[in-house]
């Protein structure tokens, strides 16, 4: 979808989302674990449903049609970009980054299109 209209729909129908970047932390061998670090950031967002295709592994089932959950966070004030691995919440749901594309203007980041997965 074009980077204009997905900022357009934020600005009409974005919502207060949260961005949940999870560091790695250390090891402690005394507990045989890792402890990881959260921190949570409010976005504003626009999620949104598109139409995938699936290729089959054999001429027979070719294409598969599926939809695709994405999530348009412009960064206009925004002081992390997500990326793979991150949560985002709001709107009664909580999904993982699967994969993001930047979208630039004049050399500047100007919205991050995420494709999540629950």
């Amino acid at each position: 979808m074009n980077p204009l209209n997905l900022l357009n729909l934020v600005k009409r129908h974005g919502s207060t989302l949260t961005l949940t970047k999870v560091a790695t932390g250390t090891y402690s061998p005394s507990t045989g674990s890792v402890t990881n670090t959260e921190t949570s950031y409010s976005v504003t967002g626009y999620m949104y449903h598109t139409k995938g295709a699936i290729m089959g592994e054999s001429y027979t089932d070719a294409l598969t049609s599926t939809g695709v959950k994405k999530v348009f966070i412009p960064s206009l004030g925004l002081s992390v970009a997500p990326a793979e691995g991150d949560n985002i919440s709001g709107l009664g749901d909580k999904v993982k980054v699967r994969k993001v594309v930047t979208y630039y203007h004049q050399g500047k980041a100007v919205g991050y299109d995420c494709e999540v997965h629950e």
